[in-house]
């Protein structure tokens, strides 16, 4: 409930109203393709090693459900023209098709050890209870520290060098702690 509370006072804050645009239409089928192939894919790799892989009749379904998903969005956008859920125009900006590969790269990493850490630290280095969690806290509290400046960036004057530079010694200053108790 905090946390909630803490982020729509954010959101109040820091978004600006805007009105609704009338005659914009959402694109449930791309979206609805879009999440299930996700969400297949999650589930199949989050289950996976639990049931045996493609052992498993589940894991095969989730498998078959995210790859016809993921080709009907594909399908979908391709011939949905401008009322498409993604717009792949995009992607031909070379300055965000490079942002969206870096921030695919460096958030799997991220995440990754942040989700995988804690439990390696306490199953197979026998570490006790709450010193995992603690590890982490730089990373988490850098994380939601920025999170306001990334929000505001069109009212403030906005240096994405200067919001980099401070990520990149967050994640190297987590990196030395971590290192320091022995991770």
């Amino acid at each position: 409930m905090p946390i909630g509370t803490f982020t729509l006072f954010g959101v109040l804050t820091f978004l600006p109203a805007r009105a609704a645009k009338l005659g914009v239409k959402f694109d449930a089928f791309g979206f609805a393709t879009l999440g299930l192939a996700i969400g297949g894919l999650q589930a199949l790799l989050d289950r996976g090693e639990q049931l045996d892989w493609f052992g498993s009749i589940k894991i095969r379904i989730e498998a078959i459900l995210a790859v016809l998903s993921f080709i009907f969005f594909l399908a979908h956008t391709a011939t949905a023209g401008k009322r498409s859920f993604f717009k792949y125009e995009l992607l031909k900006d070379r300055n965000f098709a490079t942002g969206v590969f870096f921030i695919f790269v460096i958030g799997a990493v991220i995440y990754a050890t942040r989700a995988l850490l804690p439990p390696m630290l306490q199953n197979l280095m026998n570490f006790q209870s709450p010193q995992p969690v603690w590890s982490r806290r730089r990373s988490g509290a850098g994380t939601m520290g920025r999170q306001p400046a990334v929000a505001t960036h069109r009212r403030a004057s906005f240096v994405a060098r200067g919001l980099f530079d401070f990520g990149v010694r967050a994640l190297a200053d987590d990196a030395l702690h971590a290192g320091a108790i022995g991770v």
